[in-house]
């Protein structure tokens, strides 16, 4: 399954925080800081995938064959309650993919790297089939280290096989 934290369980449709993050329209992220969109409580805790909690979310349910070019059977939308097994980060997920030698014997490593391999084949096959790939150039700021908010430099924002299975999911 595919899960996404359902947040209009805590925002109420026109309630004054709605009409704050619709101004809003989604977090920014700045050099080492971010403005959220919604209040931290909610961002950072209740509406966050947090490993082993309980989470109000809205889910894809779905069966694909190895291949990952045909539903087994028809996807299921739906409100849910996950516990995720665990967040990792998109490093953690890459380190899965890139060593299994390291990882054999580990369910979480092995259903990452299946999930991976799905992905790629989908992702082949999507671009086969004439789609678009419109993920942008991200850049990452360097920082000094004498005053540490002031960026000495940049660099562009390494996207790994992570990041490209998660956007294709």
């Amino acid at each position: 399954g595919v899960h996404i934290a359902d947040v209009s369980h805590f925002v109420l449709p026109e309630s004054a925080m709605d009409v704050e993050a619709k101004n809003r329209g989604t977090s920014t992220y700045l050099v080492e800081q971010r403005l959220d969109m919604l209040p931290s409580l909610l961002t950072t805790n209740l509406c966050s995938l947090v490993g082993n909690q309980d989470r109000l979310c809205f889910s894809v349910i779905f069966k694909l064959n190895l291949e990952g070019s045909e539903f087994i059977e028809k996807p299921r939308f739906c409100k849910s309650i996950i516990r995720s097994r665990g967040a990792l980060t998109y490093a953690q997920a890459f380190d899965y993919i890139e060593h299994p030698d390291l990882t054999r014997n580990n369910k979480q490593a092995e259903s990452i790297r299946l999930l991976d391999q799905v992905a790629y084949k989908r992702r082949q096959k999507r671009i086969d089939l004439g789609g678009v790939n419109l993920a942008g150039q991200e850049m990452k700021f360097e920082l000094g280290e004498e005053d540490e908010e002031a960026p000495m430099g940049m660099k562009e924002y390494a996207r790994t096989d992570s990041h490209l299975m998660v956007e294709e999911y």
